[in-house]
């Protein structure tokens, strides 16, 4: 991810930002404005970034073309504890409000759960029924998907 921000110095006169992501085989994901071959800094309109040591504050948010700006974080997933020996606990977080679809799979492939509709803050228990071994949980949004291998032990 690169974020890229121009302070001019006097509240609205021209602060500018620009935002590239690029996924884990370094294709572009997201870009705030692409232009050709490469994302090109926008002016804040009646805005001011403020920069102060190594963190940056936008106190306002619109942009010259009326477009409001959005901060992106992929998808992600976590699971705690893992490995565990009773159940664990997914979190699911993402800045993206489309639905999360979930399915977990034990060691030879088979689908043991598969849920949709689910929601980026989401806390998901699971785990309790299943015996000592390996699983696999996958979810997926839009065309992103992740997954975490869990490991529950015996008691």
């Amino acid at each position: 991810m690169q974020v890229i921000i121009t302070d001019a110095g006097e509240p609205g006169t021209n602060d500018k930002y620009a935002v590239t992501v690029w996924n884990s085989a370094n294709r572009l994901f997201h870009s705030s404005n692409w232009v050709s071959v490469k994302t090109v800094k926008q002016v804040i309109s009646g805005g001011n970034i403020v920069i102060q040591g190594s963190t940056s504050v936008i106190k306002s948010g619109l942009i010259a073309d009326n477009q409001r700006m959005q901060v992106f974080t992929e998808l992600s997933l976590k699971a705690l504890p893992n490995p565990s020996t009773t159940n664990f606990i997914l979190q699911l977080s993402s800045s993206v409000k489309a639905p999360i679809s979930m399915k977990v799979f034990n060691i030879t492939g088979s689908i043991l759960k598969a849920r949709t509709n689910l929601s980026a803050g989401q806390t998901i228990r699971l785990g309790d029924t299943y015996q000592p071994g390996v699983y696999i949980v996958q979810i997926q949004q839009g065309n992103q998907t992740r997954e975490v291998k869990l490991i529950k032990l015996p008691d």
